[in-house]
C-alpha cells in the first residue's frame, strides 16, 4: 500500500514540536537545500503521517494527519467504500462516509483514496477502531493511524506525485 511514494525519498528527524501544537505540526530538520517542496508527503513506520505546508532552507514544517484542519480523501481497503479522514488532535482520526450504509466493520484498513485531490491513492492510514452508523449527517468512524503521531523521532519525506500532476 505505497501507491504514490516514487521518487526520491528523504530521511528526516523531527526536531520540533511545540506543546500547544502537538497533535497539529511537526518541524524536520531538512529542507530546500535537501529538494523539500511544499505538499510533499510525509510517512513514519506504519503509513502517512502528513504532508509539507512551508519549507525554509534547513527546515520544513509537516500538517499531520491529527491536525483538525486536515482532511484527506480515504478509501476502505476491503470494499472501496469512500469517505474523508479529518484530524481530531489525537491518535486517532474521524472518517465521515459518503454512503448512508457503508458496510464497514471494526478492523476494516483504511487507504488513501483515488479520488484524493491531495495525496495519491493506495497509502496505509490506519483501521477503523469503532463505527457510528447513527451519527449525522453520515456515519462516522473512528481510525487508529497506523504510524505513531504521538511520539515521531524520524520521518521520511516522498515527493508528492499527484502535486507533480495537478500543477
Amino acid at each position: 500500500m505505497d501507491g504514490g511514494l516514487r521518487g526520491g525519498k528523504i530521511v528526516a528527524p523531527v526536531i520540533g514540536r511545540s506543546e500547544g501544537s502537538w497533535w497539529k505540526q511537526i518541524i524536520v530538520g531538512r529542507g530546500s537545500q535537501d529538494g523539500i517542496k511544499n505538499e510533499d508527503l510525509v510517512v513514519a513506520p506504519g503509513g502517512l503521517i502528513g504532508r509539507v505546508i512551508s519549507v525554509t532552507p534547513n527546515t520544513s514544517k509537516v500538517m499531520l494527519l491529527s491536525d483538525k484542519m486536515s482532511r484527506i480523501g480515504v478509501t476502505i481497503s476491503r470494499n472501496r467504500n469512500m469517505g474523508f479522514l479529518k484530524g481530531n488532535a489525537t491518535e486517532k482520526g474521524i472518517m465521515e462516509f459518503f454512503e448512508s450504509d457503508p458496510k464497514v466493520k471494526v478492523g476494516d484498513v483504511v487507504i488513501t483514496s483515488s479520488y484524493s485531490q491531495i495525496v495519491p491513492e493506495g497509502l496505509a492510514v490506519g483501521k477503523i477502531v469503532s463505527v457510528d452508523m447513527n451519527k449525522a449527517p453520515s456515519p462516522e468512524a473512528i481510525i487508529e493511524f497506523f504510524a505513531p503521531i504521538y511520539s515521531l523521532e524520524w520521518v521520511i519525506i516522498y515527493p508528492n506525485q499527484k502535486s507533480v500532476i495537478d500543477n
